[in-house]
């Protein structure tokens, strides 16, 4: 059963973090509280988000309730079927693939300098770990393939 909420972090010790979803408008949900690295739940939270939590805002705060970390949902805007996506649309798409990608890029290649290099490194490992996307011709919908499989998916 899943309790809601108004936002009360109440008291968490030093050096831990909640992770905070919201399940409606000024109304948020405690995920859950960790003692995790900052910079490795945030990968964390973010593939998650990007993966099975979509269409929800998320936030990490820390103990002192102050917000870290804010995770924007990716819910597309109406549009009209079958037209090609909305320059609004395709910024949430691209913002989507984005997250997915930097979760699923090597440590050593996330915070790398934009360079031809490193952005051919970033595709060399994606190639090697077996990922590919797809767009559809009008580019509403995307799917994001590992090992063949499905991963995560993207529409309009």
């Amino acid at each position: 059963m899943t309790l809601k909420r108004e936002v009360n972090p109440g008291i968490l010790k030093p050096g831990m973090h909640r992770v905070l979803s919201e399940v409606a408008p000024g109304q948020w949900q405690i995920v859950g509280d960790t003692g995790q690295d900052l910079s490795l739940l945030q990968i964390d939270v973010a593939s998650q988000h990007a993966i099975g939590m979509q269409s929800a805002n998320m936030m990490i705060v820390d103990s002192d309730s102050k917000v870290t970390t804010k995770f924007e949902n990716y819910k597309p805007l109406p549009q009209i079927d079958g037209a090609p996506i909305t320059p609004e649309n395709q910024r949430i798409r691209d913002r989507w693939v984005a997250a997915i990608i930097l979760w699923l890029t090597p440590s050593e290649l996330r915070n790398a300098e934009a360079t031809p290099e490193n952005q051919q490194a970033v595709r060399n490992a994606l190639k090697k770990a077996k990922i590919e996307i797809s767009l559809s011709g009008n580019g509403t919908e995307a799917i994001i393939f590992r090992n063949g499989e499905p991963l995560a998916s993207w529409m309009c």
